[in-house]
């Protein structure tokens, strides 16, 4: 049986505008938002991990920890809203991958048991779009099978996946806690993180 090979994608583009300052450097336990998701990426074997930089890129740069795994993407056209980083990231996938988790920057609490559930799943399930859910709701990150990475093409402005991912059979993991559908929107937000520790 050969190995499944999964890649992380970090969408971390946006300009933060609701924030005030870029999500990707805030810190929460000594670790930039961006950082811990690349941190917990690396953790659970995810390989390349695709980041898509776009505001503040040169400044988000520096603060990227070294890891061969990291390809550092540039979205030019992040203005035009979150599809633009999506496709972006998904040209620059290798063929041989046989899915893909796409994860957003503002969601530094994500678990590693959520991925590497994520990643099991997958590979005992036809379904070609893996979802965490708790109490049938659902939230992120999810996964997405190689197979129909080509519609992404479909993508349009910043409606993201969901306008994609309705189209194809789902499946998904049970989530024992609410921090899938957590995010950083404003400076408040950074205290509820707490509760995710």
């Amino acid at each position: 049986m050969k190995n499944h090979k999964t890649a992380a994608i970090i969408l971390a583009a946006g300009g933060s505008t609701r924030m005030g300052q870029p999500k990707q450097l805030i810190k929460w336990q000594d670790k930039t938002f961006l950082n811990h998701i690349i941190e917990k990426s690396d953790q659970t074997n995810l390989s390349p991990i695709i980041i898509v930089l776009g505001a503040h890129s040169n400044k988000i740069k520096k603060t990227i920890a070294e890891n061969s795994k990291i390809n550092i993407v540039e979205n030019r056209h992040w203005q035009e809203g979150l599809s633009t980083s999506v496709k972006l990231a998904i040209e620059k996938l290798p063929a041989d991958i046989d899915s893909v988790i796409i994860f957003l920057v503002d969601q530094p609490q994500v678990k590693i048991e959520t991925i590497n559930s994520l990643v099991k799943k997958s590979e005992n399930s036809t379904a070609e779009v893996i979802i965490p859910i708790k109490d049938n709701k659902k939230g992120n990150p999810i996964l997405i099978k190689s197979s129909i990475l080509n519609h992404i093409d479909q993508l349009r402005g910043d409606k993201g996946l969901k306008q994609i991912i309705d189209q194809f059979s789902k499946d998904y993991i049970n989530c024992n806690d609410d921090s899938i559908f957590f995010d950083v929107d404003y400076l408040d937000d950074i205290k509820k993180l707490e509760k995710y520790k």
